[in-house]
């Protein structure tokens, strides 16, 4: 279950696992997530509300992209993933969006800050 990058400077023993790299992806949009939806919930409640679901919308298709990658290590599947991952957000968007109540502000910008905590998770090896 080893899938790993081979790192610029070519040494054996310097692989950046991807399915470590892509729950340190989720730890750090948990971690941006958080303050950000306990900010909103402070400002307003309905606000609070649609930041948790901005955060929920955005961390959920990578979290299953990560349990997917952990549970089938063949590198075949990498683009299929990764076309899962982006349907499963836009299910997500589409599904909050028609069933749930939601403040815009709170929402899309939870959503944003969330989405660089991807940007940092994969810069941060």
């Amino acid at each position: 279950m080893l899938l790993g990058i081979y790192n610029a400077r070519g040494l054996e023993n310097s692989f950046v696992l991807i399915y470590d790299q892509i729950s340190s992806v989720v730890r750090r949009q948990i971690l941006i997530g958080v303050p950000c939806v306990v900010g909103f919930l402070l400002f307003d409640l309905q606000e609070g509300w649609s930041s948790l679901l901005g955060m929920i919308t955005v961390i959920l298709p990578n979290w299953v992209y990560s349990v997917s990658v952990q549970l089938n290590d063949d590198p075949k599947w990498d683009v299929f993933r990764g076309f899962l991952r982006l349907a499963f957000l836009v299910a997500n968007l589409v599904i909050v969006m028609a069933f749930f109540d939601i403040r815009p502000l709170g929402f899309f910008l939870s959503m944003a800050i969330v989405q660089l905590g991807f940007v940092w998770g994969l810069f941060s090896k």
